[in-house]
């Protein structure tokens, strides 16, 4: 059966995935985590303020 067609996205986010090759941990600590957070910042905000992240 055919996969029906993925939805548009407004900003050209589908999906993020964190995760290091064999599951290692990407962070080396938390100010690591902060920069990502810091640098995806707009995209989170459009995300989870939108009726999309409910």
């Amino acid at each position: 059966m055919p996969r029906t067609s993925r939805q548009h996205s407004d900003t050209g986010v589908y999906h993020v995935m964190l995760r290091g090759i064999d599951r290692q941990d990407i962070f080396a600590d938390d100010q690591d985590r902060g920069k990502l957070h810091q640098k995806n910042r707009p995209y989170f905000h459009s995300y989870y303020h939108s009726d999309r992240g409910k």
